[in-house]
């Protein structure tokens, strides 16, 4: 085992001290052949790598749009339905904070941004639900002022 190291050491000093570009030795030609496979196999990986990520990337649906309004629209939707079915199983309940919980949520998260939601519509806060009034809160919160422009309002619907 003691020629082997001594082989490997070898080359791993030719490698290293470029020797193998120059020497004519008999463990540099090996050297250099090892040397430009491994060089071959890398540049090889590399050049398959990148080809593929130019090709490939762009399937991968990056968006190219902020989906935010849509996605809390979603969210805003199914916090008020949670909270109008939390009241109706709740006979001695007459208000809950769930879905204005979740409009704070939406108001902290647009706060450092350059748009936001100006106005809720279709969330009442006042429901009769068996006879009694109960009051889900959360709709009122969100009234800012109306955009100047009427090209920068877009109208967004949860079903």
């Amino acid at each position: 085992w003691l020629p082997r190291i001594k082989k490997f050491l070898i080359h791993i000093s030719a490698v290293f001290l470029k020797k193998t570009l120059n020497d004519t030795s008999d463990y540099a030609k090996p050297t250099q052949n090892l040397y430009r496979k491994v060089t071959l196999a890398l540049s090889t990986r590399v050049a398959v790598v990148t080809i593929s990520l130019a090709l490939f990337l762009p399937m991968l649906g990056v968006p190219q749009q902020d989906l935010s309004l849509q996605t809390w629209a979603q969210r805003l939707s199914k916090h008020y339905d949670l909270a109008h079915e939390f009241i109706g199983l709740s006979p001695n309940l007459n208000q809950t904070d769930i879905f204005f919980d979740a409009v704070q949520d939406l108001i902290s998260f647009y706060q450092d941004r350059t748009y936001c939601p100006y106005r809720l519509h279709g969330f009442p806060e006042h429901w009769m639900v068996g006879g009694r009034e109960v009051f889900i809160p959360g709709q009122s919160e969100l009234q800012s002022v109306h955009p100047v422009s009427a090209r920068s309002i877009m109208f967004i619907e949860e079903d």
